[in-house]
């Protein structure tokens, strides 16, 4: 309902009173609108599944340098009775020193005193959540830039007329997949539930094999319902918002009729649309080389750190 409002007050600022569905610049802007739920909900899947990745190789990493964190289960009140009275420097999430897993000493775990006063291992939760602070700035310029720029440059392109139909799409498309991922994700995430409350009614080989599966639909699961679904709200909101904000320059950018951009020596809807356009690209290509870096640098520490388990094993 909050953005069919602000989808209504855009119409009112840009002076659209009716669209047309038969004009070919409506229908474009529709299709381009109905898209964008689901290229948005895919580059929040797979942000999750990278992130997920890195935070799972933190984890291996330190149960591999201190194993006796495996044997215990610290929690929050432990840690504020007995808090921790030294720490070993980090180097960052994915130590690597000369193409080397690190040792004990220099790990990212924490040490403490216990009750009997003898040294003892504690996680280093401040790596794990670096690496998702840092995942959720980075892998969201893309993402990002897809709803807060599209609008103008669609708006300054193809008119009010084009914007009105982004919006429109957007919003029915949004809507109708927001609620099949939550749905879907809440279905994945119970089914999983369930098989554990049968499990004393299995046996112990149909259970593995019923638990794998729907833990394999689990992982697909928490992300639908947990961070794609949610984020399609916030898609169709910001659009919806970044339209009503520029409402007025793209009037005045648009021909009479509000069907696309004016003709003639004021006609500079379309340069500007240009420019946003390869300021966006420009910024996209400069994310994925980042983040592209540092996959291959999660790559390559991943492949050392198993390298270095296998060795050890034999």
């Amino acid at each position: 309902l909050t953005s069919v409002g602000l989808i209504a007050a855009f119409m009112q600022q840009a002076g659209v009173d009716t669209v047309n569905l038969k004009h070919p610049v409506v229908l474009t802007g529709t299709l381009i609108g109905a898209c964008m739920p689901f290229v948005f909900a895919a580059l929040t899947m797979l942000s999750v599944g990278k992130s997920a990745q890195a935070v799972i190789f933190e984890v291996r990493r330190q149960f591999y340098l201190a194993p006796e964190l495996k044997a215990k289960l610290y929690t929050h009140e432990e840690h504020a009775k007995n808090p921790i009275v030294a720490d070993f420097p980090a180097g960052g999430p994915f130590l690597i020193l000369d193409g080397q897993i690190s040792d004990k000493t220099t790990s990212t775990t924490y040490q403490r005193k216990n009750a009997n006063g003898e040294n003892e291992q504690l996680p280093n939760y401040d790596a794990a959540v670096a690496i998702c602070t840092s995942s959720a700035v980075e892998e969201m310029v893309i993402p990002g830039a897809l709803a807060v720029f599209s609008p103008a440059i669609i708006g300054f392109l193809l008119g009010s007329w084009g914007l009105t139909g982004l919006l429109v799409g957007s919003l029915t498309s949004g809507f109708m997949l927001a609620i099949t991922m939550s749905n879907a994700g809440g279905a994945w995430d119970n089914a999983k539930k369930y098989c554990e409350s049968l499990k004393k009614t299995m046996s112990e080989e149909d259970y593995k094999n019923w638990h794998d599966a729907v833990v394999a639909g689990d992982t697909v699961g928490d992300p639908f319902k947990d961070t794609s679904g949610p984020a399609l709200n916030i898609l169709i909101k910001l659009m919806s918002v970044v339209s009503l904000v520029l409402a007025g320059v793209i009037k005045k950018q648009s021909d009479s009729y509000g069907v696309g951009p004016k003709v003639g020596l004021d006609a500079s809807g379309v340069l500007i649309a240009i420019i946003i356009f390869l300021a966006v690209f420009i910024l996209c290509v400069l994310s994925v080389i980042h983040n592209g870096k540092g996959a291959k640098k999660r790559a390559e520490a991943s492949r050392v750190f198993d390298a270095k388990v296998a060795a050890d094993k034999e």
